[in-house]
């Protein structure tokens, strides 16, 4: 049962074409064996990414998954509240499961919090949103391999700038990540959990996975910062799996994030 799984953030969708290069590379590279992607930041229908249905045109004939986390207004370049007078389809923002190589037998999306209206109750100016309140939600995917299925969830969680730091709503979002898991996932039943955990090694609020799931070890940072060393946020965690080999980091040229790639038997 080898397959390869890659977690990256795209960065705003803002090169959707070099981000599908990307892709495209990597499941050649590891044809014939299924390549699983869980990505974050993907757009549709934004005005910044070109109206393009990013999740869409990266899966191409893959089967995928996408969940929307917030809704904004299509026609302004930064997030902005939907307005019910603008009957457009909305800019929909979120996250996505692309699966080469093999198929989705089911998938759930889970809300992890917060609120959305907590969201925007503050301001409908977008630099002084509290991008720590921004909704986040999982995807929880059973991916059916030549033998076998495994199940995989990819998430993005709760944004503060120092990531080493505790942060209760991130902590409450991974709590309610793992009930999910528990209530979704056969305890028995080959499990990665991946994503931008927008959390470093140290941070606490990764104790209760750590506790729970062994980690797939990242030796480099994944995340150029605005100020400050690169940091490392992105990580796969894993049950009833084995490596076949390293963990490798990729760096992106569209992205201020490192792509991760596990490698599995």
């Amino acid at each position: 049962m080898t397959f390869h799984l890659v977690t990256l953030n795209i960065k705003e969708s803002n090169a959707p074409q070099a981000t599908l290069a990307f892709k495209e590379q990597l499941v050649q590279k590891y044809a014939p064996a299924p390549i699983i992607f869980g990505l974050q930041e993907l757009d549709i229908n934004a005005k910044r990414s070109q109206k393009i249905n990013v999740p869409a045109l990266l899966a191409g004939k893959d089967d995928y998954r996408f969940v929307p986390t917030i809704e904004y207004d299509p026609d302004i370049l930064k997030p902005t509240r939907k307005s019910a007078k603008n009957t457009q389809d909305p800019w929909l923002y979120g996250i996505a499961m692309i699966v080469s190589g093999a198929t989705i037998a089911s998938s759930h999306n889970i809300a992890l919090g917060p609120d959305d209206d907590l969201y925007w109750q503050t301001t409908h100016d977008t630099q002084k949103l509290k991008w720590d309140l921004e909704p986040r939600k999982a995807i929880i995917t059973e991916v059916q391999l030549a033998k076998g299925s495994v199940w995989i969830a990819t998430t993005h969680l709760s944004y503060q700038a120092d990531r080493t730091k505790h942060s209760p709503i991130r902590e409450r979002q991974i709590e309610a990540l793992i009930k999910a898991v528990s209530t979704v996932v056969p305890a028995n039943a080959p499990l990665i959990l991946c994503g931008d955990f927008n959390a470093t090694n140290e941070n606490p609020d990764l104790c209760a996975l750590d506790q729970s799931f062994s980690k797939a070890i990242v030796d480099q940072p994944t995340k150029v910062v605005k100020s400050g060393p690169p940091v490392q946020i992105d990580h796969i965690f894993f049950r009833n799996l084995k490596l076949a080999k390293s963990t490798e980091v990729i760096t992106t040229s569209f992205s201020d994030h490192s792509a991760v790639i596990a490698h599995f038997n």
